[in-house]
C-alpha cells in the first residue's frame, strides 16, 4: 500500500471514530451525566478499550488545558501525530522518486535528441559555419612581409589535393570519362577491356590537371590583375610608397595563391611517383615539378613574389589548353581537340618563350639591380638574385625541350591532316600503369 493510501485510510478511521464518540457521547448524555463523565474517564485511563488508536476527537480535547495533564494523552497525541507525520514522509519520499525518475527519463530523452543532433551533418555545418566565421574575418589586403611561418599552410593543401583528386575521380570523373569516351549505356561494358580502362586513367589525370591549372590561373589572375606590376615589370621592385626590393611587403591573398601553389606541386611529385601514368618524359617531368616546387619557395623567401605570381599566371594558361585537348583526343572530339591544340602551342609560345624570358628574365637579371641598395644588402642581395635567376633559367630550358616535342607534334598534325595524337608529351606503348 502507496504512502496516499495510507492517509486516506487514516483519514477515514477517524472520522468513523469521531462519527461514533459522537453517538456514544449523545446516549450516555441521555442516561446521566455524571456516568458520561465516568465513561470518558474510563477511555483515557485504558488506552486498551474502544479507543484502540488515538482519534482527532482526543486531539480536539487536548485543547482543553485540563486534559494535557494525562500522561496517555501526550503518548496518544505524538503517536498519532508521527503516524501521520510518516504517511505524508512515505507520499513526498514517493513522489520525489517518481520525480527523479521522470527528470532522469526526460534527460537521456534530451540527450538522444542532442546525440541525433550532434551526428556528421550537423558537424558539417558547425564547420562550414566556421570556415565561414573564419574566411569573413581574413583581411585579403592586409600587408606583412613573408615569413617562414606562412609555409604551415603548405601541408594543409599538400594533403587537400589528392583527397580533392580521390573524390573527384570516384563520383565525377569516372562517370563522365565513361559517358564521354564509351558513350551512355556502354560504358560498363567496353570498360572491361585493358585499352579502354587506360583511356579512362588518362582522361581522369587530364580532367584534375585541368581543374588545377584552370583554379591556379583564375586566382593569379585575380591577384595580380589591378597591380601596377602586371603590366609593367618595374614594379617588381618598387612600390607602394618607398617599398624597395628586398624590403617589400605583400598582401595577403597572394601569400594564399603562393601556398596553393607549393602545395600543388609537392603533391605532384608523389603523385607521379605513385599514382599517374608512367610518361616517357617521366624524368623530365620530375625535373619540373621539383623545380618548380623550390622556385616557388625560395621566391617567397626571397621576396620574389610579386614575379612568382606573374610566372604561375603564365604556366598554368597553356596547361588549361594542353589539358583540354587531351581529354577531347580520348573522347573522340577531334575538333575540338585540334582548335584546343592551336590554343596551346600560340599560348606556349607567347607566353613561355617569348614574354617570359624577355620581359620576366630579363627584369629579374637587369631591372633588379638598377633599384637594388648593394650597401644596406651587401651580403644577402647577390645570393637572392643569382639562386632565383639559376632557377627561372633553368624553367626555361624546360619550356625549349617541350617545344622540342612541341614541334614535333605539329609536323605529325599536319601529316595526319589534322589529328593529333594521343598526348603532346608522346605516350609509349611501354609505360607503367598506376591504379587509381
Amino acid at each position: 500500500m502507496d504512502g496516499s493510501s495510507r492517509t486516506k485510510k487514516i483519514i477515514w478511521d477517524d472520522v468513523g471514530i469521531i462519527q461514533d464518540d459522537v453517538k456514544k457521547k449523545e446516549a450516555l448524555t441521555r442516561i446521566s451525566p455524571t456516568k458520561t463523565s465516568a465513561v470518558e474517564n474510563q477511555k483515557l485511563r485504558h488506552p486498551s478499550s474502544d479507543c484502540s488508536r488515538p482519534s482527532i476527537t482526543l486531539l480536539v480535547k487536548a485543547e482543553n488545558p485540563r486534559n494535557l495533564s494525562h500522561p496517555d494523552l501526550y503518548k496518544r497525541f505524538l503517536i498519532s501525530l508521527l503516524r501521520d507525520l510518516w504517511a505524508v514522509e512515505g507520499i513526498l519520499r514517493e513522489c520525489f522518486v517518481r520525480g527523479l525518475r521522470a527528470l532522469e527519463n526526460e534527460n537521456v530523452r534530451l540527450y538522444e535528441r542532442e546525440k541525433e543532433c550532434v551526428g556528421f551533418p550537423h558537424a558539417l555545418n558547425l564547420i562550414k559555419m566556421g570556415l565561414m566565421q573564419l574566411w569573413s574575418s581574413l583581411n585579403w589586403e592586409n600587408e606583412s612581409y613573408p615569413a617562414y611561418e606562412d609555409f604551415a599552410a603548405v601541408p594543409f593543401f599538400v594533403l587537400f589535393f589528392p583527397t580533392a583528386r580521390f573524390f573527384l575521380d570516384r563520383f565525377v570523373f569516372e562517370r563522365l570519362g565513361r559517358r564521354l569516351i564509351f558513350g551512355r549505356g556502354n560504358g560498363n561494358i567496353d570498360a572491361e577491356f585493358p585499352s579502354k580502362r587506360k583511356k579512362t586513367r588518362k582522361f581522369k589525370e587530364s580532367a584534375w590537371k585541368c581543374i588545377y591549372f584552370l583554379s591556379g590561373e583564375l586566382l593569379s589572375l585575380y591577384v595580380t590583375y589591378d597591380e601596377p606590376w602586371f603590366t609593367n615589370t618595374k614594379f617588381f621592385w618598387f612600390g607602394p610608397g618607398e617599398q624597395v626590393w628586398p624590403d617589400q611587403k605583400i598582401k595577403l591573398k597572394l601569400k594564399a595563391v603562393y601556398m596553393y601553389a607549393a602545395g600543388f606541386y609537392i603533391y605532384s611529385i608523389f603523385a607521379l611517383l605513385f599514382w599517374e601514368t608512367r610518361r616517357s618524359d617521366f624524368g623530365v617531368s620530375m625535373s619540373h615539378h621539383i623545380a618548380t616546387a623550390f622556385l616557388i619557395m625560395l621566391s617567397y623567401i626571397f621576396r620574389f613574389a610579386r614575379v612568382g605570381s606573374v610566372v604561375l599566371a603564365i604556366h598554368d594558361a597553356s596547361d588549361v589548353f594542353m589539358e583540354i585537348g587531351k581529354m577531347s583526343k580520348y573522347s573522340g572530339c577531334e575538333w575540338l581537340a585540334s582548335i584546343s591544340f592551336i590554343l596551346f602551342v600560340a599560348s606556349w609560345v607567347a607566353l613561355r618563350l617569348i614574354y617570359f624570358p624577355f620581359w620576366v628574365i630579363w627584369s629579374t637579371s637587369y631591372e633588379v639591380v638598377l633599384t637594388l641598395d648593394k650597401e644596406k644588402h651587401k651580403v644577402d642581395g647577390p645570393i637572392y638574385y643569382y639562386v632565383f635567376n639559376s632557377l627561372l633559367i633553368s624553367l626555361l630550358v624546360l619550356h625549349i625541350y617541350w617545344w622540342v616535342l612541341i614541334f614535333r607534334m605539329i609536323i605529325k598534325q599536319i601529316q595526319a591532316k589534322g589529328q593529333i595524337s594521343d598526348d603532346v608529351r608522346s605516350d609509349s606503348e611501354g609505360e607503367d600503369e598506376h591504379e587509381d
